[in-house]
């Protein structure tokens, strides 16, 4: 999985029902909720995993009624390191998102060959009401396999659910599945602290890990920041950068 932004971690990967207009993400169908062009860029630093830092960058843009994204991810050091380019297009019908997602990942370890394969993902979100919203997606849904066939990857399955009750919150829950593992709940809040402040707070099961974060939005900026706690991983932390060259960024939650 390409890296997420720092506000999809902060709330615990809930995000599965959110037209959070971030590219890429676990629903591709994410990506309606982006109305201009939009430049991101994050960084993750893994405190007990030295030299596995991950850097993505990512371009969105609206063509019409289709929202596109392109985005390149690098992970690791000169011994291993995972490369993804990734593509994705979203359209919203009427009161529904559709999105997919498409992925080429290299893999290079010292002393092995290097491998490659392709994945394809694909969601929708659903908006019921003028306060919630369900949404669905299935990543690698095409089985794909590094080098020998033995080395698959099983589609992961997800759903969430996403509620507004009012113009400073929004909560989220949501549910992940593949063939190999139990099931993985995460819920996360959002509350809109000041017009340009947010915090963030989220959690996951199975792997257990706890996040917490800020956000930040001035004229045509974004800046958003996650910690989080995971048993595997210690203390991690990730920083999100966003430019709307576009129009200047409003306070109102739904234009977020």
């Amino acid at each position: 999985m390409p890296l997420s932004d720092a506000r999809t971690i902060a709330t615990g990967n809930s995000f599965l029902a959110t037209e959070a207009g971030v590219f890429p993400s676990a629903n591709p169908a994410s990506l309606s909720g982006a109305e201009e062009l939009v430049i991101n860029t994050t960084y993750k630093k893994f405190s007990r995993l030295p030299g596995m830092d991950q850097i993505s960058a990512s371009v969105i843009s609206k063509f019409h009624n289709y929202t596109t994204g392109l985005s390149v991810f690098r992970a690791g050091d000169e011994h291993f390191s995972q490369y993804d380019v990734s593509a994705g297009v979203a359209h919203r019908i009427a009161h529904t998102a559709l999105g997919l997602r498409m992925d080429l990942l290299q893999l290079r370890a010292s002393g092995f060959n290097t491998v490659h394969a392709f994945t394809l993902s694909a969601g929708f979100i659903s908006r019921i009401g003028k306060k919630a919203t369900i949404g669905a997606s299935v990543q690698q849904l095409n089985n794909p396999a590094f080098g020998a066939p033995e080395n698959k990857f099983h589609p992961i399955f997800s759903m969430g659910f996403s509620f507004q009750p009012s113009e400073n919150l929004l909560l989220n829950i949501a549910i992940r599945k593949d063939v190999l593992h139990s099931p993985q709940p995460c819920a996360g809040l959002e509350y809109q602290l000041k017009p340009l402040v947010f915090i963030r707070t989220g959690l996951q099961l199975n792997p257990y890990a706890w996040s917490a974060g800020m956000g930040f939005r001035y004229w045509k900026v974004v800046a958003d920041y996650a910690l989080v706690y995971s048993r595997f991983s210690g203390i991690n932390f990730q920083a999100t950068a966003r430019i709307f060259p576009g129009q200047l960024i409003k306070s109102r939650s739904g234009e977020k």
